[in-house]
């Protein structure tokens, strides 16, 4: 049992960090280059709009909500 709750929360992970950045609506959710040149404040090269868009929000939501509630 308690390797399938460390799974579901691997997947919870990987919903809420990398699925933005593949199904984005923008052409640029991710700027390496930025990210490498940039040390004090790599975290710049993010496109934050990927975690807004309603695309992502909409397939999201229901996992995120039951995700909590556990």
């Amino acid at each position: 049992m308690d390797e399938m709750k460390r799974i579901k929360f691997y997947g919870f992970l990987l919903l809420t960090s990398i699925y933005p950045w593949t199904t984005a609506e923008t052409d640029a959710p991710y700027d390496v280059e930025k990210a490498l040149t940039n040390n004090e404040n790599p975290e710049t090269a993010v496109n934050m709009e990927v975690f807004t868009c309603s695309k992502y929000r909409k397939m999201v939501e229901n996992d995120l909500k039951d995700f909590i509630k556990e």
